[in-house]
């Protein structure tokens, strides 16, 4: 949703856009390009990530660019490592990236063989498969509830558990087997049956409720008077939570939400990157004060 991005951000030359979730750069690179003379400032958790937007940003000849090796929770202190006391447009691109995706030994995957990791920096913190190893049955019930909103959630923690305690469950492959044994799986042409599981220890590993939570509480106090803030989220969970960010800042007249309704991808795009179906993507003006 690149052009969505760039009309909601509507970048001008001399201002300074803040890339939350840069990954790649994509992104960035698109607003260096619609605005040359802008400024970014990206952070992003995942260093692979951050070293391939470097190198795609070192392309752009237009605006000056710096990458901090940071969650997104960390933008003020990113801003601050910038020089900066207001950014004139803050983007969110939440989730998984494609490149994540691909990657079989990051085990963000159902449909790819590798070890259930799932951390987005690479190394700090528990893996999924610890995260399930230590947890309850009524534990991992909750996550996958809070965290994707599962229908299911007890039937297939129930079974998640006893699989894991009986040693069935070392992998991305033998996960998604027993969810989908637990709740049977999708008819065809519907999302697949793990979909949900996989979102929910994804998120539970990398604390991306926290994250998000962090991250909202920050923008209006980084965002500069008529900057924009846009958000692109791709489960309900987290679109949930921007919605309500927005109509707070807005009812205590910090400004105006500038997506009356999300903003969806094209029929087009879907096709060319089916991981953009489930994108929504609100945004909000600060006022001018």
């Amino acid at each position: 949703m690149v052009r969505e991005v760039l009309r909601a951000l509507s970048p001008r030359a001399g201002g300074v856009y803040c890339d939350v979730t840069v990954g790649a750069g994509g992104h960035s690179a698109a607003i260096m390009e619609a605005c040359p003379g802008c400024r970014i400032v990206g952070l992003d958790r995942d260093g692979l990530a951050l070293a391939l937007a470097g190198d795609r940003l070192a392309a752009s000849s237009a605006g000056g660019w710096s990458l901090h090796h940071v969650p997104s929770s960390s933008v003020g202190i990113a801003m601050e490592e910038a020089g900066l006391t207001s950014f004139d447009g803050v983007l969110a691109d939440l989730g998984v990236s494609s490149m994540q995706l691909g990657d079989a030994g990051r085990g963000f995957s159902f449909q790819l063989s590798g070890p259930l990791d799932m951390r987005m920096d690479g190394g700090d913190g528990e893996t999924a498969l610890e995260v399930i190893r230590r947890s309850t049955p009524g534990d991992l019930e909750r996550i996958l509830r809070d965290d994707a909103g599962e229908r299911f959630a007890g039937r297939v923690a129930r079974a998640v558990h006893r699989a894991v305690r009986g040693g069935d469950i070392r992998d991305t492959i033998d996960l998604a087997r027993v969810v989908r044994g637990a709740i049977g799986r999708a008819r065809s042409g519907s999302v697949d049956s793990a979909t949900r599981t996989f979102l929910a220890l994804r998120m539970a590993v990398n604390r991306e409720r926290d994250e998000l939570e962090s991250l909202l509480a920050a923008v209006p106090g980084i965002l500069a008077p008529d900057g924009v803030f846009a958000c692109l989220s791709y489960n309900s969970v987290e679109d949930g939570m921007v919605k309500r960010a927005l109509r707070d800042w807005a009812s205590r007249g910090l400004g105006e939400i500038l997506t009356r309704k999300p903003m969806v991808p094209t029929e087009e795009e879907v096709a060319t990157n089916p991981r953009a179906r489930s994108a929504r993507m609100r945004a909000f003006r600060r006022l001018l004060k």
